[in-house]
């Protein structure tokens, strides 16, 4: 997705693409239970034929991969030499996911709090789950634009724990930073509409930083739903937020005496 910067960057760099057939690859998807978000898979396939002919790649057929990785190294680094034992050896390894077994061990780890690692109810409370529809419901069958507003609200929930020095689930902290990094580039949504959500987000960064006294307090919660109600004005127009302000207050409003009660404690 980022080839023509990378070319610009490193303009003598071999490529090698490794290449599967489309039907494939959208079989596999499925089996694995990975969802397809939005037109993603298409695009990364029309641009994998734009880098062809920008690149000179070498492609290696998914199914002959094999028995091609001497191949690779060669095109990579003509000098270096595969040793047979060392092919012979990662040939043998045949690394494989076995959705089932991957499924079943993912239940058994238990499930951290990402909000903190300090003593607080399990996760997600009533509360939580009561907001997180709110936003759901705000999207409707817009994907990109719920996982974008998703990661904004955990980014600003790990903003909140390092402004408060809580403790830091660093998954979630993992979590969210390549949300930043990998996804926001490419969200569709979140490119369509940056000129409108930074502002925004800009806003509620100034209040939540800058903010003094009783204020202070309550304007943390403001990202909540400053950022819902842009994206639902964005979505359906004024009609849409006046449709969800009321249950998105009172999830909110949940949420603040949620945090104030644990506070408390």
């Amino acid at each position: 997705m980022f080839q023509d910067r990378l070319i610009e960057k490193y303009p003598s760099a071999k490529w090698v693409i490794v290449e599967r057939e489309f039907p494939d690859v959208v079989e596999s998807f499925s089996v694995l239970g990975i969802p397809i978000i939005d037109n993603r898979l298409t695009n990364i396939h029309y641009k994998l034929d734009e880098l062809k002919l920008k690149a000179a790649p070498l492609i290696v057929p998914f199914d002959t991969l094999n028995c091609s990785i001497r191949d690779v190294a060669k095109f990579l680094n003509p000098e270096w030499k595969c040793p047979d034992y060392r092919h012979e050896m990662l040939i043998n390894m045949n690394v494989q996911y076995d959705r089932v077994k991957g499924l079943k061990e993912l239940s058994e780890i238990p499930v951290v709090n990402p909000l903190s690692e300090s003593a607080e109810p399990p996760l997600p409370t009533k509360a939580q789950k009561d907001y997180f529809a709110v936003l759901r419901e705000i999207c409707g069958q817009n994907e990109l634009a719920y996982r974008w507003m998703e990661q904004a609200i955990l980014c600003a929930t790990v903003i909140d724990h390092i402004a408060d020095g809580d403790p830091i689930d660093y998954r979630l902290f993992d979590e969210t930073m390549k949300g930043l990094i990998l996804e926001w580039g490419i969200n569709s949504f979140f490119c369509k509409y940056a000129q409108n959500l930074i502002p925004v987000m800009s806003t509620v960064l100034a209040t939540w930083q800058h903010s003094a006294g009783e204020f202070a307090r309550s304007s943390h919660y403001q990202v909540y739903t400053a950022i819902p109600c842009a994206v639902a004005f964005l979505l359906g127009g004024q009609g849409l937020v006046d449709k969800i302000s009321p249950r998105l207050f009172e999830a909110v409003n949940k949420l603040l005496l949620e945090d104030n009660e644990r506070d408390d404690q």
